[in-house]
């Protein structure tokens, strides 16, 4: 097993259990009973430690995350689940605080990640390329030059691709990842430019003029209106970028931090809004598109892989706040199996004064249904990534 497979599987395991300890802290000082603390994902290995409450502590086969069960979870046995210690009974401010507590630990988490990252010296990962964004770690180029943060000449910054997504024209046509753009149609792009040629472009083949290592190579690709006038190519970075060190005393670090957090939150949302936009199309090309965006556990291992051969070791700090701060805003969406679907559930029961029974017997069916179907996608953008990184 790789070193980049062994460190994201400790740092997503650690991250997934800071986020379920808190429930289950939050669940503790609420009064209500917790069964069971897993370690990792089942089947269940062995039991390690129950406590004076009964509860249980144990480590599970899959070390991915962590799950706390609290005494709620069947209807079948009204006394046990309408009990005094069960969450269903709870006043709804204690049921959103154990729901949603752990936001604040999450943001909290990267803010100190961040500071620390900021105190030590860091470089930032790559250039956004299509909104403008004022972090430190993933800068718009023109706040990169505004701020000072690219040491190489302006003119240097060509587009370097990430990866093509499979099933589109560049893919077919051979582009890889890492290759350079250098011209599209003979004329000079950099990231400011690129994008605007290439929506000059719509409806036709653009040339591109590409470096791959020592080679010049030659790619014509159709620039297709129904993907937003681009040919699919993910950059990430610019070809020979040489950026500066950001290295921050205390004081200065932790206001950078906090700014960060804000930053890398903002950007999150923009991604997860035009994503939610594609999906809502119902529309089979752009759903497709949208889903090819998304990368998962497969994918992020590549990424913890090309951080440790082309940075230092303190990028990770950066990148485990980046995934921080995803763990607490994709689970306050409103998505049903997922914490912000059964925070909105516990508001609707309170106002509308449901008879818990009932109305948690149809959301356990809708959380089932949707945990199915999350769970086909999660293993759908594996194979997404197993065909984009490793060529399956």
């Amino acid at each position: 097993m790789s070193l980049g497979i062994i460190i994201w599987i400790i740092t997503f395991l650690i991250l997934t259990l800071i986020h379920e300890f808190w429930h289950f802290i939050a669940a503790k000082k609420s009064g209500v009973k917790v069964l069971e603390f897993w370690i990792g994902m089942p089947p269940k290995l062995f039991t390690f430690r129950r406590d004076k409450d009964w509860t249980e502590y144990t480590f599970n086969l899959l070390p991915f995350g962590g799950f706390v069960r609290l005494k709620w979870e069947s209807p079948d046995n009204p006394q046990e689940f309408l009990a005094k210690d069960s969450f269903i009974t709870q006043p709804l401010y204690k049921k959103l605080a154990i729901l949603f507590g752990w936001v604040f630990m999450n943001f909290l988490l990267a803010v100190f990640l961040f500071w620390i990252a900021f105190m030590i010296g860091i470089k930032p990962f790559n250039i956004l390329h299509f909104w403008h964004s004022e972090s430190l770690v993933v800068p718009s180029l023109d706040y990169a030059l505004d701020k000072g943060l690219i040491i190489s000449p302006k003119e240097s910054l060509y587009p370097k691709v990430a990866y093509v997504i499979s099933g589109y024209d560049a893919f077919e046509k051979g582009i890889l990842s890492w290759d350079i753009i250098l011209k599209i149609n003979w004329q000079e792009v950099n990231f400011t430019s690129s994008k605007k040629v290439l929506q000059n472009n719509c409806w036709k083949y653009v040339n591109l003029v590409i470096k791959r290592w020592d080679k010049i190579l030659n790619k014509k690709v159709f620039v297709d209106p129904k993907k937003d006038c681009r040919i699919w190519i993910m950059s990430i970075s610019a070809g020979d970028i040489e950026f500066k060190e950001i290295k921050l005393p205390p004081l200065q670090a932790l206001w950078a931090a906090f700014k960060e957090t804000y930053e890398e939150t903002k950007i999150t949302f923009i991604m997860l809004s035009n994503l939610i936009k594609k999906l809502l199309t119902f529309n089979k090309e752009k759903v497709k598109e949208a889903v090819s965006q998304f990368s998962g556990p497969v994918g992020a291992v590549k990424i913890w892989e090309m951080i440790l051969k082309q940075f230092w070791r303190v990028q990770y700090l950066l990148f485990a706040a980046m995934i921080s701060l995803f763990l607490a805003i994709f689970n306050i969406l409103p998505i049903p199996s997922l914490d912000g679907w059964r925070a909105l559930s516990a508001i609707i029961q309170s106002i509308l004064r449901l008879e818990p029974i009932k109305y948690f017997t149809i959301e356990s069916w809708i959380n089932i249904v949707f945990f199915v179907l999350l769970i086909s996608l999660w293993i759908y953008i594996m194979w997404l990534d197993l065909h984009r990184f490793w060529w399956l």
